[in-house]
């Protein structure tokens, strides 16, 4: 079953709209294309959506991972389920999923950020090597539109630890200049996320 299929039948049995089944995380059209599979969804996004309706996101895996297993469909299934143990504090399941990302195609941006998840659940953050924070860095602000990227600002959200405070007022700046400006809902829970981490870090 693709994950759009698999979406489309949770939604069914939950008895939802599809503006319902996506409110808060994505539009209603990008939405009802993912269920009819004319577009890709984030891992990130599908986590969201599948909690807010409390769809056990184990069996959802399982009804899609047949269908994704030797594909670069399978990605999403590994960074699903990565953010599925970073949510559980499952150190062991964050290490061996970070261990898969690393050596999966997934982008440069998908493996920092499974290192850095493994890196905040295990709370060694502080022992990343200092060339691996400045490709992180280097990653993160290499285009002048990263605060609408939403993986990108997620990185940053992960990685605020690895930063002086003085870079982080300033790049946090940046997020509420960019926000101020125009405040939508995506806006405003993107820069939730950024506040929330900032008041940890």
């Amino acid at each position: 079953m693709t994950i759009g299929e698999a979406l489309k039948k949770e939604r069914k049995d939950l008895g939802l709209t599809q503006a319902e089944m996506a409110a808060g995380v994505i539009t209603t059209a990008h939405y009802s294309k993912i269920e009819r599979d004319k577009h890709d969804i984030s891992a990130y996004d599908l986590f969201e959506i599948l909690t807010k309706n409390n769809i056990n996101l184990v069996d959802f895996i399982k009804e899609i991972e047949d269908t994704y297993q030797s594909t670069p469909e399978n990605q999403i299934n590994l960074n699903l389920r990565l953010i599925h143990a970073f949510y559980q504090s499952d150190q062991k399941s964050v290490r061996i999923l970070n261990k898969e990302i690393q050596e999966s195609a997934a982008t440069k941006e998908e493996k920092l950020r499974a290192i850095l998840i493994e890196a905040n659940v295990t709370h060694t953050i502080d022992q990343i090597p200092g060339k691996l924070r400045k490709e992180i860095k280097r990653i993160l602000f290499e285009n002048d539109d990263w605060v609408d990227d939403k993986l990108t600002l997620r990185l940053f959200c992960n990685s605020m630890l690895i930063f002086s405070h003085n870079e982080l007022n300033f790049y946090i700046n940046e997020i509420i200049d960019k926000y101020s400006a125009h405040f939508d809902q995506e806006d405003f829970r993107n820069c939730q996320i950024v506040c929330v981490n900032r008041s940890f870090s």
